[in-house]
């Protein structure tokens, strides 16, 4: 575990340098904001009406329904950024960004499913968002704990939409789900994190004007 932690730091380190260019990239790309949230289309041109009406609709869907989960979302999410990449959804802390693959995970032939999961994922990152803000980091010993209470905040929101539905898609947590992302079982932690970071870089510098 001691490590992990070593790797952890390290990749956060690299992360904080290259904030600012990342910043400045996103601060030059073409996007629209929703009550405060950027959202950013990383990929190509094909993709980017799906990927901008589909996020508007998943932002609307969680403020009509859950006003609190929704601050939470506006307060910890300052851009959403399309990218491609292996997971559903990436998380940030330092420049509250939620990277998500929107075309690999929530284009289905299923609109609503689409729209609920995706949303769900906005949840999910934007209350990783909130965990770190407390101090509380994404080490080997919590991250288990930490989906958790991710996964938790999702179905805590699709419970008000619709039980029935909550519970065939959403359901327990599921810790097997999880593990080829977290450290012990992947190659590096810092390669991970940093992986999908670079990824995040790429995209928003193909897309500055």
């Amino acid at each position: 575990m001691a490590w992990l932690r070593e790797r952890y730091y390290l990749s956060s380190g690299v992360i904080r340098l290259l904030e600012p260019i990342l910043r400045l990239a996103l601060a030059r790309t073409e996007r629209e904001s929703v009550d405060g949230v950027a959202i950013v289309n990383g990929k190509g041109k094909s993709s980017a009406e799906g990927f901008l009406r589909a996020t508007r609709e998943a932002l609307s869907l969680i403020k009509s329904w859950d006003a609190r989960r929704y601050h939470r979302v506006c307060q910890n999410l300052d851009y959403i950024v399309n990218v491609r990449m292996a997971p559903a959804g990436t998380y940030i802390h330092g420049l509250k960004l939620c990277l998500v693959d929107y075309e690999k995970h929530f284009a289905t032939h299923d609109s609503e499913w689409n729209l609920r999961m995706y949303a769900c994922t906005l949840i999910h990152e934007a209350t990783h968002g909130l965990i770190e803000r407390r101090s509380i980091p994404y080490y080997p010993e919590n991250q288990e704990r930490i989906e958790r209470l991710c996964h938790l905040e999702e179905y805590g929101f699709i419970m008000r939409l619709d039980p029935v539905w909550a519970d065939r898609y959403i359901g327990a947590f599921d810790a097997k789900r999880w593990k080829p992302y977290w450290g012990e079982n992947s190659r590096d932690l810092a390669t991970v994190i940093f992986r999908r970071f670079w990824d995040g870089l790429k995209a928003c510098f193909k897309r500055i004007k």
